[in-house]
C-alpha cells in the first residue's frame, strides 16, 4: 500500500502539480517580484552613479568617478544610498537584518556596477565576504549591533588578513592577540585592505595560539570598530587599477578589546571561518594552467589556501638551498624543522595522535607542490605518509605520544628499513632477525637503500622473530629503533643516479638490545600483515619527483 501511495503520488506530482507549481512560481517571480527588483536596482545605479548612454552607444563616465578616483575613495553619502536603494546586505537573511534574496539578486548588484564601469565602492567584499561572517558565526548581540547598519550602508566593513612580507598567506601571519584577563591586547599591521580607509569596522585575521601544532588551529577573528584606541588606518595605497577603491594600510599598537570583540563564540576557530567563507575559486576553463591555484575542481578553496603556503615554502626554503644538498647528499635538519613548523608533515595523521588530521588531498597538494618545484632531496612524503600511519594505526599509546608529536614537528625524522642486501623488498629474503633474551630483543641484520637513513632519528626495522613459522609472512615482526642505540649503526650514503639530496643509506645493527616496548604496538609476529595493510601509500606517494613543464 505504502509503495503504490508512493508511487502515485509521485507519478501525480510530477506530470501535474510540479508542473503547474513551477509554472506559476517563475511566472509570478518574472512578472511581479524580480522585475520590480530589477528595475528598482537599475533606477537607482541610474540616478546615483550612471549617466545616459551617450550617442556612440558606450557607457559615459559616471558622474561621480573621476571625484572618487582624486580622492581614492567613493563618498560616504553614496554608501547609505546603496543602502537605501536595498543593494547591501542583499543575501543577508531577513531575521538577521538583511534583505533575504537569493544568490542572483548579488549577482545583479555586481552586473550592475561592472556595467557603468564604476569599480570605486567596495559593496560586493562588504555584503558578499564580510556580512556572512557575522551572520554565520556572529552571537545574537553581534548579529544586531553590526547588520543592520551593514545593510543601511551606515557601517562600512572591511577584512583584514593581508600582511606585509605574507600576503593572504595564513601561516605567514604576525598580527598577534595576547590574553590581558578577559580582554585581549591586538598588536600587528596588515595591507592591501579594501575599504580600509571608510571602514567602520574591520575584522581582523589574528594569531591567538603561537604554540599551536599547525597555524591553523591558532588563529581568531576580531571585530575591530574603527577609532578604538591603538587602531589607526594609515595610507591610501596608490594602484594601477581601482583609483576610486580605497585600500589601505592598517596598524595595531596595543589595541585593547573586550572578549566580546571575538567573532562568535569559539576560540582558535578563524581559520575554519576563513575557509568556508573564501570568495568561490576560478572555473577550470578560465585558468592558463593547472599549476594555477584554484584552477582544478577536485581542490575547494581550504585546499587552495594550503596549497599557497607550500608553493610558498618550497619556494623559499627548499629550492635556493637544493643544489647545494645534492652536493652533500643529503637536506638539512633545519629543513626538516621549518616544514613541520609550516604544517606540511603529518599532514593526514588524526589531530588527536598529534597530527593535523586533514584530508588525503592536503596530503596530496604537498607532493604536487614538491614535484613543482622540482625538489626531490627532502623525504617529507615517505616520513609523513608511510612511516607515521604505522605508528597511529598500530603503535600503542604510549609509542604514539612519543613519537607522533615530534615526527609532526619535524624534530624526529623517520625511516623504515625494509630492504637488504641480495633480497630487495622481498620479504621472504629478509634476514634480519630479532631473537628474545629475556624480556628485551637482540637484533642482528643489515638493511640497504634506506630513504632519510643518514638523518633519521627513529627508524622502523623489519625483522624475522619466529624463523620456525610455517611461512616467512607469519613469522615477521617491526620494532622501533632509536638512533643511538648501542649496536646500531648508519653506513655509507649511497650515491644515486637521480634523487642526490635524497639520504640513502646502509644501516647496520650489530647486537642491538631492544626492550619489549620497542616491538611495534602489541601483538608479535604481525608485522606482514602490517605492511601489506600500509605499503599501498607508497604508491600513493611516490618519494621522487617528475618533470611536469
Amino acid at each position: 500500500m505504502g509503495s503504490e501511495w508512493s508511487s502515485a503520488m509521485g507519478s501525480e506530482w510530477s506530470s501535474t502539480m510540479r508542473s503547474e507549481w513551477c509554472s506559476t512560481m517563475r511566472s509570478e517571480w518574472c512578472s511581479t517580484m524580480r522585475s520590480e527588483w530589477c528595475s528598482t536596482m537599475r533606477s537607482e545605479w541610474c540616478s546615483t552613479m550612471r549617466s545616459e548612454r551617450s550617442s556612440d552607444s558606450e557607457w559615459s563616465s559616471v558622474p561621480c568617478r573621476l571625484v572618487w578616483e582624486e580622492d581614492g575613495q567613493v563618498s560616504r553619502e553614496v554608501w547609505e544610498k546603496a543602502g537605501a536603494a536595498g543593494l547591501l546586505g542583499i543575501t543577508t537573511p531577513a531575521e538577521a537584518g538583511g534583505h533575504g534574496a537569493d544568490f542572483l539578486h548579488s549577482a545583479i548588484a555586481v552586473e550592475e556596477q561592472c556595467y557603468v564601469r564604476a569599480s570605486g565602492p567596495g559593496f560586493s567584499l562588504h555584503s558578499d565576504v564580510v556580512m556572512p561572517y557575522f551572520t554565520n558565526y556572529g552571537t545574537k548581540e553581534q548579529i544586531e549591533r553590526y547588520v543592520p547598519d551593514m545593510t543601511a550602508g551606515k557601517k562600512i566593513s572591511a577584512i583584514a588578513m593581508t600582511e606585509p612580507g605574507a600576503g593572504s598567506d595564513l601561516q605567514g601571519v604576525k598580527t598577534r592577540a595576547v590574553r590581558d584577563g578577559d580582554d585581549w591586547i591586538l598588536n600587528g599591521s596588515k595591507t592591501y585592505i579594501t575599504n580600509g580607509a571608510l571602514c567602520d569596522v574591520v575584522l581582523v585575521v589574528a594569531v591567538t595560539d603561537p604554540d599551536a601544532r599547525a597555524r591553523a588551529h591558532g588563529i581568531s577573528l576580531f571585530i575591530v570598530d574603527a577609532g578604538t584606541k591603538g587602531f589607526n588606518k594609515g595610507k591610501k595605497l596608490k594602484k594601477l587599477g581601482l583609483k576610486a577603491q580605497d585600500t589601505s594600510e592598517l596598524f595595531f599598537e596595543d589595541v585593547r578589546l573586550p572578549k566580546e570583540a571575538l567573532l562568535g563564540t569559539e576560540l582558535n576557530k578563524g581559520f575554519y571561518q576563513l575557509m568556508q567563507e573564501l570568495p568561490q575559486r576560478i572555473p577550470t576553463s578560465q585558468a592558463d594552467s593547472f599549476l594555477d591555484i584554484g584552477s582544478r575542481d577536485l581542490f575547494d578553496a581550504s585546499h587552495d589556501i594550503f596549497r599557497a603556503s607550500a608553493r610558498k615554502f618550497f619556494s623559499e626554503e627548499v629550492k635556493p638551498y637544493h643544489a647545494q644538498w645534492e652536493e652533500d647528499g643529503q637536506v638539512s635538519r633545519e629543513v626538516w624543522e621549518k616544514a613541520g613548523a609550516a604544517g606540511l608533515l603529518g599532514i593526514g595523521t588524526p589531530a588527536e595522535a598529534g597530527g593535523h588530521g586533514a584530508d588525503f588531498l592536503h596530503s596530496a597538494i604537498a607532493v604536487e607542490e614538491q614535484c613543482y618545484a622540482r625538489a626531490s632531496g627532502p623525504g617529507f612524503s615517505l616520513h609523513s605518509n608511510v612511516v607515521m600511519p604505522y605508528f597511529t594505526n598500530y603503535g600503542t599509546k604510549e609509542q604514539i605520544e612519543r613519537y607522533v608529536p615530534d615526527m609532526t614537528a619535524g624534530k624526529k625524522i623517520s625511516a623504515i628499513a625494509m630492504t637488504e642486501p641480495g633480497a630487495g623488498s622481498d620479504l621472504q629474503g629478509v634476514k634480519t632477525r630479532a631473537v628474545r633474551d629475556g624480556d628485551d630483543w637482540i637484533l642482528n641484520g643489515s638493511k640497504t637503500y634506506i630513504t632519510n637513513g643518514t638523518l633519521c632519528d627513529v627508524v622502523l626495522v623489519v625483522a624475522v622473530t619466529d624463523p620456525d613459522a610455517r611461512a616467512r609472512a607469519h613469522g615477521i615482526s617491526l620494532f622501533i629503533v632509536d638512533a643511538g642505540t648501542k649496536g646500531f649503526n648508519k653506513g655509507r650514503k649511497l650515491k644515486k643516479l637521480g634523487l642526490k639530496a635524497q639520504d640513502t643509506s646502509e644501516l647496520f645493527f650489530e647486537d642491538v638490545r631492544l626492550p619489549k616496548e620497542a616491538l611495534l604496538g602489541t601483538e608479535l609476529n604481525k608485522g606482514f600483515y602490517q605492511l601489506m595493510q600500509e605499503l599501498p601509500q607508497v604508491m600513493w606517494f611516490p618519494n621522487k619527483t617528475i618533470d611536469i613543464r
